[in-house]
């Protein structure tokens, strides 16, 4: 049995037989009565195709990858070249369909399986950029309000106010910092190894003793505020530990164990790539990441040579921190020797960094393929 499915806001679902007789062809809803028709419909040794079309087809290929069966995804792009080659010009959901059934019958290896788990860790690292997104904003509001309360401590401090110091305020309030003595404050500092220093802690002390004008609304605001913050800094901190947990038992766990690659990285890349065998050759990852070149012109006019920028934005913004990372610490390391060699030919800072992301990324690209052949699959690539 051969099932294709052809996603959107209703999924149109066409089941064949091993003849290539269409068995049942009808829609569904993302609702867990209609999943159940669907599974109902099917056998467990089905072999189902699906379209990637993003947000539309996630649900039910998870929904369906959970429930054990062998469902593939193939690339929109990919499908809508063979249709052309096929010479099939009519376009509805129901001949989409069909299509994927067949395409799952005669060319299996067009298709090739994503890793649930993968899927997964993609949308957590995007919870967590937006998270961290939300803590600046957070922090910054925090800080304005703080300084508009008590503006000693802008003359104090500047913006650097730091974590330890707003632990200071989540545990006394600014009532409490008020009312209680420096020496508490310091016993304080010195029991939960906050690490400030008296000084510091004298500084807050006389800030929020001398300022006037604190009223009870600006007490409410600046404790909601500081409750938020670390209220934010305990999610991000679990989804730290939860993205770790999950590349521990994905297929390229040992990414982590590479210099210069955390928690962060290494689960934007996997998220992202998904599974890396769709790939023949690091040029395509190159191009899926956006950090090939194109030349810009316009007629006759020919212009400079730059970043196409065509593909993920996720990956080549983790890259760029990873290069500066690398270029940044005093240890030499083969990455930091090439942005060097660059820098020596007179290229432009931002050229030389674009080029380190792009041989990160290569890097990046045979470690995780390695993590594949080492399981017994068989890649098209060849080592240099």
């Amino acid at each position: 049995m051969y099932v294709g499915i052809d996603a959107g806001i209703n999924h149109c679902i066409c089941i064949k037989d091993d003849d290539g007789k269409i068995l049942n062809k009808f829609f569904i809803n993302n609702s867990k009565n209609d999943y159940g028709k669907l599974t109902s419909l099917i056998d467990r040794t089905a072999k189902i195709c699906i379209e990637d079309t993003g947000t539309y087809s996630l649900l039910i290929y998870s929904f369906l990858s959970k429930q054990g069966y062998d469902i593939k995804r193939i690339n929109s792009f990919k499908a809508e070249k063979l249709r052309q080659f096929l010479n099939d010009n009519v376009k509805t959901d129901s001949k989409d369909a069909e299509f994927l059934a067949d395409l799952r019958k005669i060319k299996d290896d067009f298709i090739i399986k994503d890793i649930t788990n993968n899927i997964e860790l993609k949308k957590l690292s995007r919870l967590y950029d937006f998270m961290v997104h939300y803590q600046s904003k957070v922090k910054n509001k925090l800080i304005d309000e703080l300084f508009r309360v008590c503006p000693e401590l802008k003359s104090k401090f500047s913006r650097k106010l730091s974590v330890t110091s707003l632990r200071l305020l989540e545990h006394f309030g600014v009532k409490g910092i008020q009312k209680n003595s420096f020496e508490c404050l310091c016993k304080y500092s010195k029991d939960h190894m906050l690490g400030l220093h008296y000084s510091v802690i004298k500084k807050i002390k006389d800030a929020f003793t001398q300022t006037v004008g604190i009223s009870k609304k600006d007490y409410i605001n600046l404790n909601s505020l500081i409750t938020l913050y670390f209220d934010n800094q305990n999610n991000i901190d679990n989804m730290v530990k939860k993205l770790k947990e999950m590349i521990d038992n994905s297929e390229y766990k040992n990414l982590l164990t590479l210099p210069g690659i955390n928690v962060i990285t290494a689960s934007v890349i996997i998220g992202e790539i998904g599974n890396v065998m769709r790939f023949d050759n690091c040029k395509q990852i190159v191009k899926f990441a956006g950090l090939d070149v194109k030349i810009t012109q316009s007629g006759s006019k020919r212009g400079h040579i730059v970043l196409s920028k065509r593909g993920n934005s996720r990956i080549r913004k983790t890259l760029f921190m990873t290069t500066l990372k690398f270029i940044g610490i005093k240890n030499k390391n083969k990455f930091k020797g090439f942005y060097e060699r660059l820098k020596a030919k007179n290229k432009q800072s931002f050229t030389c960094i674009s080029a380190v992301s792009r041989k990160i990324l290569i890097w990046l690209y045979f470690e995780m393929v390695r993590c594949h052949t080492k399981k017994g699959y068989v890649h098209k690539v060849i080592y240099s």
